[in-house]
């Protein structure tokens, strides 16, 4: 569950802390919740203060999220300089998950990534795969709250929709936000958002609610652009 009432969030970067962003009021229980806005309406400072990342961000309001809470960063954060596999064996072993070797080979052949690529460095993966690696050591965890940050960015749709695909089906137990700006193959499978405005406001709707350029399109081509 996550149970935001009032929240108020400031970036604790000087440069960027000129604007606050909220108040934002929501309660999801189950499975997956859009976050929307322009660039630089507070999508992923959101994401990494519910994570507990950013505490000096949060100047008002409460804030409460299930644990164990698995992130999914856009950046990836993964260390190169360490296999994909140990990417997520290092994290299962730090939660204290059974057997961490066998969940992480077991859980990242689920998502496609096979033996030989399991044993490569991150850098030597493809986009798609780097994501569903990020995603493999969130999910390691059996996270109660999944917090994805633009998971999809940079992948080709049939990728991009195959990367949500996964999150869906591994909502059994726990709840997820999902901030994007991929409108037009992460919002269809969502059935809510949270739409942050140039105003600083938020405001909890149903994906068909959005405004346009949010609002999603209900047949988009290949490379997103319309007929």
């Amino acid at each position: 569950m996550i149970d935001v009432d009032g929240l108020l969030l400031r970036s604790p970067r000087a440069a960027l802390a000129t604007r606050s962003i909220g108040p934002i009021t929501l309660r999801i229980d189950t499975g997956i919740t859009a976050v929307v806005g322009a660039s630089g309406s507070g999508k992923t400072l959101l994401l990494l203060a519910l994570a507990g990342l950013l505490p000096r961000a949060i100047i008002g309001g409460r804030a409460l999220v299930d644990r164990p809470i698995g992130m999914v960063f856009e950046s990836g954060a993964l260390d190169d300089g360490s296999s994909a596999l140990d990417n997520v064996v290092d994290v299962a072993v730090a939660a204290g998950i059974a057997d961490p070797l066998g969940c992480a080979r077991n859980l990242l052949s689920r998502l496609g990534i096979d033996e030989p690529a399991q044993e490569r460095s991150p850098r030597g993966l493809s986009g798609g795969q780097r994501k569903r690696v990020g995603l493999a050591r969130a999910l390691v965890l059996r996270p109660r709250t999944l917090l994805l940050d633009d998971p999809t960015a940079g992948l080709d749709p049939l990728t991009a929709a195959a990367v949500v695909d996964i999150v869906t089906a591994g909502l059994e137990d726990c709840v997820a936000l999902l901030a994007t700006q991929d409108i037009d193959t992460v919002l269809p499978r969502c059935r809510r958002a949270l739409w942050l405005q140039p105003t600083g406001g938020a405001e909890l709707v149903d994906v068909d609610a959005l405004p346009i350029p949010f609002a999603p399109r209900p047949s988009a081509p290949f490379l997103g652009v319309a007929p």
